[in-house]
């Protein structure tokens, strides 16, 4: 999970009325809690339908989780961790005139016990966003590729940068309360409708470079590897930040409880990092091995290192790790806010001894441990090649998309990063004409007197406008047979020099359409009855 680099940690989490089914989730890494949600709803009223149930039943807003359905099979709904449906078959989404509309939710947080919302200082033109990101499949990895407006899809440099360039969808807020607290569902609308046919000159793209221009780019780029990065933000600078903090004096000394409190987080995203990006290892810890199973390398110089450095007391690295993160369901609903006696290693730890472990993860030990486990990033050295991309649509079916939710500063800009959250689940965007997609329900109601006074009081509501030149030809048609043209014997124009504007009603024209429609329907059926039970097929010479 992504966090920022101030004093006041805020992340991205799913939105809050589903965390309790999200907490369930038997998956280590807790896919669903930490990425933003799709709702999907069913009606024109679907803002009212959000308001309704946020206001009556937060928690039943698990039952708008989208989920892969078609007309025959509508279906929505939060689904068992390990579900098929849930990961492996991307559901489509489809547009406002198939009757379905989608959201994505989220709630921006401040890292503290319990997850309270952060509050936005518009003031300071702080804002939250989300953008759309395509996945591209090269050289055997998925690469996400951000819409840059006029210049198409662009690849990213990293999951966790935003380009200026890169196109902003807003974010609304909803205020209710969930078992007597305050909660901000922050939501938006999902662009479904968005114009196939937008299209980027690739002549006009900046972001085409030549294969040294792009290595150059990504050698000097500190994102390039998003795992570094994510170590960098959640681990080391927030440790920097501890170390300082932790050892001011007088007003500005930092109690001891604040200092365990930001050392248990500090903790947990690290035992997140490790079982994110280094599971061999994290499987290690989590089972209490003392010695490596595994073969020599870099991640056998991290385990021992962990597992013989004292954290404080008489407990290593390791088993500090394995117990915060053992105990983060507890964190996240906020039973647990000072882990002085909850979690082994923090009893009696003062402010002066999160200094002293905070100095040891910046010391650069841990640094260099982290990164040699790691290995080589594959996409430093994969195919960036972006010229076949910005003359692609837009929107075109059968592509995975995802969706990030950004927080901004810009007045902070150079100084602290946008906050990003963890992509949302994989999904498709379905075509205007979907053979699959729902139908949405079309009454026409027919005129109920359908006597001559009737009929009569309808006005004529539709005007066809007849130009002098096409009356003078529906003219010379009148009274021609099949015989007269086989015989070539159609009659001159006969040269009427004014038009027509010919009004009509809609509700006789729907009678009318409705009656030669019977019509037709019902010779078709007589004469092509038998076609389900006739069928022959002749061998062709090649």
């Amino acid at each position: 999970m992504v966090i920022d680099m101030t004093s006041e940690k805020v992340q991205w989490q799913t939105a809050s009325p589903l965390w309790e089914e999200a907490l369930r989730d038997t998956d280590s890494a807790r896919k669903r809690f930490n990425r933003p949600a799709i709702l999907r709803f069913a009606s024109d009223t679907f803002m009212e339908d959000l308001e309704t149930k946020l206001n009556t039943a937060p928690t039943g807003l698990t039952q708008y989780v989208v989920r892969h359905e078609t007309w025959e099979e509508p279906a929505a709904g939060w689904l068992p961790v390990g579900d098929e449906d849930n990961e492996e078959t991307p559901p489509r989404l489809y547009h406002p005139a198939h009757g379905r509309f989608y959201l994505v939710a989220a709630s921006l947080a401040c890292r503290k016990p319990g997850l309270p919302d952060k509050c936005l200082d518009t003031s300071s033109k702080e804002s939250v966003s989300f953008v759309m990101r395509r996945l591209v499949t090269e050289s055997g990895q998925e690469n996400e590729y951000g819409w840059m407006g006029d210049y198409g899809w662009v690849k990213v440099t990293s999951p966790l940068t935003v380009s200026a360039d890169e196109e902003r969808f807003p974010l609304f807020a909803m205020n209710f309360k969930d078992r007597d607290r305050q909660r901000r569902l922050l939501a938006g609308l999902v662009p479904v409708a968005s114009k196939e046919t937008f299209q980027a000159p690739a002549a006009k793209n900046p972001y085409i470079l030549s294969d040294q221009e792009r290595q150059q780019l990504i050698t000097g780029d500190p994102f390039a590897d998003p795992r570094k990065a994510q170590f960098d933000i959640t681990v080391l600078e927030a440790s920097e930040e501890l170390n300082e903090r932790a050892l001011k004096t007088g007003s500005d000394a930092m109690s001891d409880a604040e200092a365990r409190e930001i050392l248990m987080w500090i903790w947990l995203d690290f035992a997140e990092f490790l079982q994110a990006h280094l599971p061999d290892l994290w499987d290690a810890v989590d089972q209490k091995l003392s010695t490596w199973p595994g073969e020599a390398g870099g991640e056998e110089e991290l385990f021992n290192w962990l597992h013989t450095e004292t954290f404080h007391g008489i407990y290593e690295w390791d088993d500090v790790l394995d117990a915060v993160y053992a105990e983060s369901d507890q964190i996240f609903t906020g039973d647990i806010e000072d882990p002085s006696g909850e979690i082994i290693g923090f009893s009696g730890l003062t402010a002066a001894d999160a200094a002293a472990v905070a100095a040891r993860v910046i010391d650069g030990e841990l640094e260099a441990l982290v990164i040699g486990a790691l290995g080589v990033y594959e996409g430093e050295t994969g195919d960036d090649a972006s010229d076949d991309v910005p003359g692609v649509p837009k929107h075109e079916t059968g592509i995975n998309y995802i969706i990030r939710c950004v927080y901004e500063r810009p007045q902070c800009r150079g100084i602290h990063s946008p906050v990003v959250s963890e992509p949302s689940r994989k999904f498709q965007l379905a075509s205007f004409f979907e053979p699959e997609a729902p139908a949405r329900p079309v009454r026409i109601t027919m005129p109920v007197d359908t006597s001559i006074a009737g009929l009569r009081k309808f006005k004529k509501n539709v005007s066809v406008l007849i130009s002098k030149k096409l009356r003078n030809q529906i003219e010379r048609m009148q009274g021609v047979t099949l015989g007269n043209l086989d015989d070539g014997k159609i009659p001159q124009e006969p040269g009427f020099n004014l038009g027509m504007i010919c009004s009509l009603s809609i509700p006789i024209i729907t009678i009318c359409a409705l009656i030669l429609l019977m019509i037709i329907v019902s010779l078709l059926n007589i004469v092509f009855w038998w076609l389900p039970f006739f069928k022959i097929c002749f061998p062709k010479k090649s």
